[in-house]
């Protein structure tokens, strides 16, 4: 499994408008090939805010590139916001959920 993981600064007022802005953003690249998930994290105490997605194979993560960056580039910009960085990689380790107990 694949990241892209994009920093944003967008200032503190505009975040509801910034989740909107990328729900729209995320609605476009859920259609792409080997997407899986996606988030979207805010910081607005320091006008900040991040998305990852997560990409099922290499191929998948380098093919949704250029699509990743008009969309994300539109949705910060729409906000009166700025990507910071863009950077992806491979994950080395996914965990989700607690194991059940066998007491």
């Amino acid at each position: 499994m694949f990241a892209r993981v994009s920093v944003y600064e967008i200032p503190a007022d505009r975040m509801d408008d910034a989740v909107q802005a990328f729900r729209e953003a995320f609605e476009q690249i859920r259609t792409l090939e080997g997407f899986s998930e996606a988030f979207f994290f805010l910081a607005p105490e320091d006008d900040r805010a991040t998305a990852t997605t997560l990409w099922t194979s290499r191929r998948a993560l380098e093919a949704s590139r250029s699509t990743g960056s008009n969309l994300r580039t539109r949705a910060a910009r729409s906000v009166d916001g700025g990507v910071v960085s863009a950077i992806e990689y491979e994950i080395g380790l996914h965990i989700t959920g607690a194991e059940p107990r066998s007491d």
